[in-house]
Parts: C-alpha cells; sequence; structure tokens
C-alpha cells in the first residue's frame, strides 16, 4: 500500500466514524446561540443571543433537558415566550426530531406562526435548511400547516379549526397563548394534549400563554401546580435579590418634596413616561432602564413549590429589554 492509498483510507474512515456519531447534546440556549439567526425583518437582525434577555437562559434550557416532562411559561405578550418555544422546535428538528402538534387560538395564528416565526428561523438556520431540504414534494409534506422533516411531522392548527386536536399519540405537544384557545367539543385542551403524549416517556407538553381572565385563567392554574419559579434580581447599590413588581415603579416627580416622592405619582401619562423608574423594596435606591441590564445579567430563578414535577416559569413586562419603565407608566395613566 502506497502512502496515498494509506492516506485516503485513513480520511475515509475517519468521515465514516464521524457520521456515526451522536450530533452534540447541545442545551436550548447553546443551540440557539450556536444555530439561531433572525431575519432582517426582526427588530435585531442577525445572530440570536440569548445573554439580550438572559431571563430565558434557564426557560429555554429546561424546554430542552432529557428529564422535565411538562413545562409552564406564564408572561406577558411581547416577553419571548414564543421565541422560547420556537428555539425548542428548532433543536427538536435538528437533534431529537418527533411528531409535534401546535396549537394556537386561531387558525390566522397559526399561520402567523408559521410564516413569520417558524419558517423564517428555518430559512435563516442552515442546519435547519438543511433539514427541510430532505425529500420532495411528493413525499414530504411543505404547507404552511404541515411540515416533515427527518424523524419529524409538524403539526400546526388553529383551536377554531375542525377537531384541531386530532393528531394521534405525538411527542411534542405545544399550546401557545393557551388563555385565548376556545372551547372545543372534543373536551379541555390541556387535557386533550395530555392524551396525546402520553405514549411517548420522553414527551414535552409546553403550555404558555398570558393570562387573560383572573377567575378563569388556565395558564394561572396550570403555573399553580407548578413548582412554581419566579425571577430574583439584585438591587445595584445594596444587592437585594428580589422578584420586580409594579408597587416600586415610581412616576413621581423628582423635584417634589422627598416625602411626597413614592407616593402614587403624577397623573399626567406624559410626564408619568419622563419620571418614571424602579425603586430597590429595600433601600429605595433608583433603578433606570439603563440599569436593567445589569440587573437580569445576575437574574436567579427561585422554586415557591419545590415538591411539583412541573417546570412553571413566570415573569412580567417589567424584566423585558424592550420595554421601558416609562412605556409602562404611560400605559397604566392613559388607561384610567
Amino acid at each position: 500500500m502506497n502512502q496515498t492509498t494509506g492516506l485516503r483510507r485513513t480520511v475515509d474512515l475517519a468521515l465514516v466514524a464521524a457520521a456515526w456519531l451522536w450530533p452534540p447534546r447541545l442545551s436550548g440556549s447553546e443551540w440557539a446561540d450556536r444555530h439561531r439567526v433572525l431575519p432582517s425583518s426582526d427588530a435585531e437582525p442577525g445572530p440570536y443571543r440569548t445573554d439580550r434577555f438572559p431571563l430565558i437562559r434557564e426557560v429555554q434550557d429546561t424546554l430542552c433537558d432529557e428529564t422535565t416532562r411538562k413545562i409552564v411559561l406564564w408572561g406577558p405578550t411581547q416577553a419571548a415566550k414564543t421565541t422560547a418555544i420556537t428555539n425548542f422546535i428548532g433543536r427538536a428538528i435538528h437533534h431529537d426530531p418527533g411528531r409535534t402538534l401546535v396549537i394556537l387560538p386561531t387558525e390566522d395564528k397559526a399561520t402567523e406562526f408559521s410564516t413569520e416565526k417558524l419558517e423564517p428561523m428555518i430559512a435563516g438556520s442552515p442546519a435547519l435548511a438543511e433539514k427541510a431540504a430532505v425529500g420532495t414534494s411528493r413525499t414530504h409534506r411543505k404547507s404552511v400547516l404541515s411540515k416533515t422533516f427527518p424523524g419529524m411531522i409538524l403539526n400546526i392548527r388553529g383551536g377554531n379549526s375542525p377537531n384541531p386536536f386530532s393528531s394521534g399519540s405525538i411527542r411534542y405537544a405545544i399550546a401557545d397563548e393557551l388563555d385565548r384557545i376556545p372551547p372545543n367539543d372534543e373536551g379541555d385542551p390541556v387535557d386533550l394534549l395530555t392524551q396525546r403524549v402520553s405514549t411517548f416517556w420522553n414527551h414535552k407538553l409546553i403550555l404558555a400563554s398570558t393570562s387573560t381572565d383572573k377567575d378563569a385563567s388556565a395558564i394561572e392554574a396550570e403555573y399553580a401546580s407548578s413548582d412554581q419559579r419566579k425571577p430574583y434580581v439584585p438591587c445595584l447599590a445594596c444587592g437585594h435579590m428580589h422578584v420586580m413588581e409594579w408597587e416600586y415603579v415610581d412616576f413621581s416627580d423628582p423635584a417634589a418634596p422627598a416625602e411626597t416622592i413614592g407616593r402614587g405619582g403624577v397623573e399626567d401619562p406624559e410626564l408619568a413616561r419622563r419620571y418614571a423608574r424602579y425603586r430597590c423594596p429595600a433601600c429605595r435606591h433608583e433603578h433606570y432602564d439603563r440599569d436593567k441590564p445589569a440587573m437580569l445579567a445576575r437574574v436567579e430563578w427561585r422554586k415557591g413549590n419545590p415538591e411539583s414535577k412541573v417546570a412553571g416559569f413566570w415573569w412580567s413586562a417589567l424584566y423585558s429589554p424592550w420595554v421601558t419603565f416609562g412605556q409602562l407608566a404611560y400605559e397604566f395613566r392613559d388607561s384610567r
């Protein structure tokens, strides 16, 4: 055997060995940071960075871990719930495929999710685009609401469509905006999805929503039975770890007498926007929007009900890097 032949055989064996290796077991956040690219139509296009909103790191990693079977996400609109779900689906397509059903409130919302969230993610990620290119239109469905990848069928349905839950056994069941999914003749949406995943030992049931009715909120009830995680952030002055609450948003006039500051705030929405800041509940130190990244960088999720095996995450718009304290103060005053 000459040297060239020996080298070629060595290379061939290396390629065969590489083909049989399991893909790297990336966490949800690692996968998103390595493979997700946000489209030009996004507010922040380019490579996805979990560090942009560190609060979502534990959420993404829990969605993709190998031990948690049910996850509840209770948060405000435009605060990364759907982003975390989309990243979960992308990682599943790439590394851990399985039959998947995604339910949204209406068929229009299902189409919007597919065309504005899912398809741009697939097109922007070479790893996912390669998976999507497998097969032909005859052997693999490529419609807006039904897609097939190697080892994975993905159906996206609106809760108002006929028999949205009749998809047989599924491994991954996702309900986004649970509180807005309409009542169904087949039964309760959560019960139906629970039944669909029951045959898979390694299933995931993901329930996400804002709360629409405090007295009849499905997501609030699901969170109550979870381990009730809440995000604690530090005061940048005294270090006090706490959950950010609306009562600590101060939009009183800074030039007012000291004894009146923090007692109700100004009535005018525009002035409320201008004056808004966040006070530490322990030392009353003032934090402004520019301080939020430093607070979020040290976020800690703490469980309120650690005995539960259901992972539940709650957060409010106060944590969002895309919403200012001033915006929230303005909306509060403008709505009254």
